[in-house]
């Protein structure tokens, strides 16, 4: 009986921990793509927003970053060429360290909220929003 009373109380506590409905108390670093689609998501606009974020996060930033440890590499095997290869990735490497900060989740997550309470999208949002719903709107014939 003790046993049987254990797993049901131990049931209830592990349901209520994996139900999560409100998102407001889950850090915006552990939402996926597919979570800000699901929970942020209300019209084309702020499907936009989210997939530019995460384009210009995991693209555009990693990509920028991933020259820096190569440079690295060649230096190990050619030190002149991969000292010139490191002054060349040197920026590339600071502006997606700060492409990644500026495109962060926690900024994300309140651009949407304010959005879904407000309408309001800050202007450079806005205008790159607007510009990738005129890409997916255009006839797939050109």
């Amino acid at each position: 009986m003790k046993r049987l009373l254990i797993f049901i109380s131990l049931g209830c506590v592990l349901q209520a921990g994996f139900t999560q409905n409100d998102t407001s108390d889950i850090p915006a670093r552990k939402l996926s793509f597919n979570d800000f689609m699901a929970y942020y998501s209300t019209n084309d606009t702020s499907a936009a927003v989210i997939e530019f974020f995460f384009e210009r996060k995991e693209t555009n930033a990693v990509t920028e970053m991933m020259f820096l440890p190569l440079s690295a590499g060649v230096f190990l095997l050619s030190p002149p060429l991969g000292f010139g290869m490191g002054v060349i990735s040197i920026p590339f490497f600071i502006h997606g360290t700060y492409t990644l900060i500026r495109f962060n989740k926690k900024k994300l997550k309140r651009i949407l909220i304010e959005y879904n309470e407000t309408g309001y999208l800050p202007k450079n949002i806005r205008k790159k929003a607007n510009k990738i719903i005129y890409y997916y709107s255009l006839p797939d014939d050109f």
